[in-house]
Parts: structure tokens; sequence; C-alpha cells
């Protein structure tokens, strides 16, 4: 299932990913500033929207890295894996989602991306969208 979400990301197909969550959710991303807890699928699904929006004048990325972790909890698992984007130099962002899956479902989600990584890759990418005008 997360392979499914962190894959369903890199190839934008964020139409189908809200669907892999429960009806009542609690996704957090804990180090994304000002961010709001996302506690339903419709909550999921207007956040995936937004993020289809923002992507499509920007470079495609790809998940390299990709562990998939058990734990001694049945319920939880944990990814941890890098998005990359060839701008046109490679760059990275770290990420790790703890994860609690209930019935074939995400309940519970803690998505952790490196902010220092991910300001420098945002800051590249708003020089490409800034070189297309």
């Amino acid at each position: 299932m997360l392979r499914t979400l962190v894959d369903g990301v890199a190839a934008e197909r964020f139409s189908d990913l809200a669907r892999l969550y429960a009806r009542q959710t609690d996704v957090t991303h804990p180090f994304s500033a000002g961010s709001k807890p996302l506690r339903s699928r419709s909550d999921l699904e207007e956040h995936f929207g937004a993020m289809a929006a923002a992507q499509a004048r920007l470079p495609r990325r790809e998940v390299i890295d990709l562990v998939i972790y058990e734990t001694t909890d049945p319920e939880v698992v944990v990814a941890e894996f890098a998005y990359r984007w060839m701008l046109p130099e490679p760059m990275s962002v770290g990420c790790v989602l703890v994860t609690r899956v209930r019935d074939g479902e995400i309940v519970e989600s803690r998505d952790y991306a490196d902010p220092s990584a991910m300001a420098q890759v945002a800051q590249r990418l708003r020089k490409i969208g800034d070189s297309d005008r």
C-alpha cells in the first residue's frame, strides 16, 4: 500500500490516492509549516487535487531508495525513501512515512520530508518556472 502511495505521488496519479485512506483519517505533515491535519478522505481528495494543480507545471520526480519496515505493531508500517527530481541536476528530498493501516486502509499517517532539502528543491523549481515565462 505504501509503495502504491509513494509511486502514485511520483507518477502524478493524484486522483487515485485518496481511496487508499479510510473515510476518517488522521494525516499530518509535522515538518510542513502551517499545514493542517487531514481528517477525512474528502480532505485528502482536496489535498491531492491541490498537489495535481501545482505539479502540472513542474518536472517529474521519481522514488528512490524505498525501504518498507514492518514494526512490532501489525498495523504500523514505516516507509523510508527519497523523491528525486532532475532539475537538470539531480536533487533529492528524503522522506519517512509512519502509517497505521487497518482493514486495508490508511487510518493514520505522519509524513516527514526533509525541510531543508525541500526548500532547496522548491527554490530551484521556482527558478525553472521563472525561466519558462
